[in-house]
């Protein structure tokens, strides 16, 4: 698309006090979680007493909140219960860029029908597309399912070299070298994006400055009936991403990346060395790194749908590597940029938000220990009776805001989902404390999630007569390639 190349080439080239190339592989995390661990029990036994420590924590949830604030103040506080649907985005194939979507697959040989479906279905001019399916070399079972599996004529089979690290991120390095897009994209093996999807991501890069280096889609999460678990999780990504990333993105175009449905500008992806193969959670300090180079990141509206964890051993390695990698992430951006203001903000409101992450799970633990006290003491008269109230306040409003997003039909059951979810809130505690102890140690395995195909008798998140629709218009476009 010659729009599209011609912004590229009028953004200006980086120095190399902009790009960050530190990889966590070098960083080393002993001494630092022992200070924070040596400091913390230091400060509670010698002055015997836990509220300056739910104070320092407390503070720095709410500083990590005021970017969301301010971007929902930018939105005019438009809130709706699902994100509209744009309009059709017809644009002639002549028109639209070329993408290519990259698709890392380790030992999920049963997913891969459901992965040629999901292809099938996109509504993107096939002779626009590239799509490299990036199978590991000792990997011979998912191999040779893919062998055997119909694909798109778009897709190409990408067999990965022997080599450390094993990961996702190293995968999608690999395949970087041989994108031929001038928008990358990667999917998981359980994503199922909108078809139109990428038609949006190229319309909007094409409407926006040459200095739009991503833009996100939205995760929505598909929860089977009567899973507790899977609800929570549910909900956690609508809290995510319909109001915390929108907002961040209106505040400061500026946000740690979800792992999945992100789009970039090759060219400038390339420039800034890729994903971090040691890392993780490589998506977040990829945005980080946009953000140092003073890139922009948005997000979009046609949503992902993906699977939620059903079992609590694959949700606790999944939440031990997510917070693993934020903690790499912290420390190996830890130095500010000292270019642009406009770079440093950026980098202040990414790292502010991974530090709120890190610190909502300890922080709602000791709040509801304030709370308890207070309720249960005799004289509701003290002084400190007062400095209880904002975060009584705060919990309440965020109560009211997941009573209304929970995922569930009726009141009284999102009522239940929205109160519930400060025990799911406490259960991320076992896993922070296993990442720092992990993390200390140097012990980076990637604690890789299975995945499963879906279960479609559970009812998806889009509306039933869109999923008859895409799924007739899904077997039309099938039909069509097979008999070419």
């Amino acid at each position: 698309m010659h729009d599209l190349q011609n912004s590229d080439a009028r953004l200006p080239l980086r120095s190399s006090d902009d790009i960050w190339n530190v990889s966590c592989r070098d960083a080393k995390l002993y001494l630092p979680i022992t200070l924070v661990w040596v400091g913390m029990g230091v400060g509670i036994v010698w002055l015997q007493d836990y509220h300056w420590l739910l104070s320092t924590l407390y503070g720095l949830v709410v500083l990590s909140w005021m970017p969301v604030l301010v971007g929902a103040v930018q939105f005019g506080l438009p809130y709706r219960a699902r994100p509209k649907m744009p309009v059709l985005l017809g644009s002639p194939p002549e028109t639209l860029p070329r993408i290519t979507i990259l698709l890392p697959v380790y030992k999920e040989a049963n997913m891969l029908a459901q992965l040629a479906d999901m292809l099938f279905a996109l509504d993107y001019p096939a002779a626009k597309l590239q799509c490299l399916l990036l199978v590991e070399a000792d990997d011979r079972e998912t191999a040779q399912v893919a062998v055997e599996t119909t694909w798109p004529s778009f897709l190409q089979i990408m067999s990965l070299p022997r080599g450390v690290p094993k990961t996702k991120p190293r995968a999608c390095n690999l395949a970087l070298a041989r994108a031929l897009g001038d928008i990358l994209v990667v999917f998981d093996t359980e994503d199922r994006p909108h078809p139109q999807q990428l038609r949006e991501a190229a319309a909007r890069f094409k409407g926006s400055h040459a200095n739009l280096a991503c833009v996100q889609a939205p995760l929505e999460v598909e929860a089977q009936a009567g899973n507790w678990l899977q609800k929570q999780f549910a909900l956690e990504y609508r809290m995510l991403f319909r109001i915390i990333l929108p907002c961040l993105s209106r505040a400061s175009s500026a946000l740690p990346l979800g792992g999945t449905s992100n789009y970039f500008r090759t060219r400038l992806l390339r420039e800034l060395g890729g994903w971090d193969a040691h890392n993780l959670t490589e998506d977040a300090d990829l945005g980080v790194k946009l953000a140092r180079a003073n890139f922009q990141t948005k997000t979009l509206t046609l949503p992902t749908i993906k699977n939620a964890p059903d079992r609590l051993g694959t949700w606790y390695r999944q939440r031990t590597r997510w917070l693993s990698g934020h903690i790499q992430t912290l420390f190996v951006h830890a130095t500010p940029p000292s270019t642009r203001l406009i770079a440093f903000w950026r980098w202040f409101i990414c790292m502010l938000v991974m530090v709120g992450r890190l610190a909502s799970g300890p922080t709602h633990l000791l709040t509801l220990i304030l709370i308890a006290e207070q309720c249960l003491a005799a004289d509701f008269g003290t002084p400190f009776h007062l400095r209880v109230l904002l975060p009584f306040i705060g919990h309440f409003i965020l109560l009211l805001i997941l009573i209304r997003l929970a995922p569930a039909k009726n009141f009284g059951q999102r009522f239940w989902l929205g109160v519930s979810h400060n025990f799911y809130w406490l259960m991320t505690l076992p896993p922070l404390f296993n990442a720092m102890k992990r993390m200390a140690l140097g012990q980076v395995s990637w604690l890789k999630s299975a995945h499963k195909p879906y279960a479609y008798e559970v009812a998806p998140a889009a509306p039933k007569a869109e999923l008859l629709a895409l799924t007739k218009t899904q077997k039309a476009i099938r039909g069509s390639s097979e008999r070419h």
